[in-house]
């Protein structure tokens, strides 16, 4: 390689590292990446507000946000919804777009961030998401377990909602999981598999929005 092409190369690295430093902090702030908080999690006991917390899945932490409103109390039998972020999107950057906090402050019910895994951050939903060696749907049993352990959970009244990716999550929740939630609500995006290989114990209760238009 010759000097001038040497120099140009180094320009190239030098200008691809600029860019990435400069849009970190974009990223973190509109809820791109991992979670900063997911470093330094909380453990012990359900503190009222925002808490990061982690659970062990396939003998791995993952990390997720947890909401308690106002009056929760760990002997009171709770409600818990559990909110999915899309592709290439986290739980941080999610809850800002949802305002499911402001409800759950009126209703009295725990609000689950779960986070993705791999780059960019997403659900194991398909192939065409695959993550090896990576079972979400394990990881959505596992932070139920990991609730039960620190409150009293409505074991009937477990809901799921997700946004692109994460509703094609949800989605896959409630073929496999029909058992273990009442209702899942998907917004922009569903199953991508083969409708015929969805096979719930149940009917599961499904709302979806696709699109922007208002209903008359």
């Amino acid at each position: 390689m010759t000097v001038g092409r040497m120099r140009k190369a180094v320009r190239r690295v030098f200008l691809v590292l600029l860019l990435v430093i400069l849009l970190l902090p974009i990223g973190v702030y509109f809820g791109v990446g991992p979670s900063l908080a997911c470093n330094f999690p909380s453990r012990g006991p359900i503190t009222i507000g925002l808490s990061t917390r982690v659970a062990v899945s396939n003998e791995v932490e993952r990390c997720y946000l947890l909401y308690a409103p106002p009056g929760f109390s760990p002997t009171a039998r709770v409600p818990v919804l559990f909110a999915l972020h899309g592709l290439a999107g986290n739980p941080q950057g999610f809850r800002g777009m949802t305002g499911w906090e402001e409800i759950a402050d009126m209703e009295s019910f725990l609000v689950v961030y779960p986070h993705g895994s791999s780059f960019p951050l997403r659900w194991n939903t398909s192939p065409a998401f695959r993550i090896e060696q990576t079972d979400d749907v394990q990881f959505i049993v596992d932070l139920l377990g990991d609730l039960s352990e620190i409150a009293t959970v409505d074991e009937a009244r477990v809901y799921v909602t997700g946004f692109s990716n994460g509703a094609g999550m949800a989605d896959l929740i409630a073929c496999t999981l029909a058992d273990r939630v009442a209702a899942v609500g998907l917004v922009e995006g569903k199953g991508e598999g083969d409708p015929s290989g969805c096979t719930p114990t149940r009917p599961v209760p499904v709302i979806a929005f696709f699109g922007t238009a208002k209903s008359a």
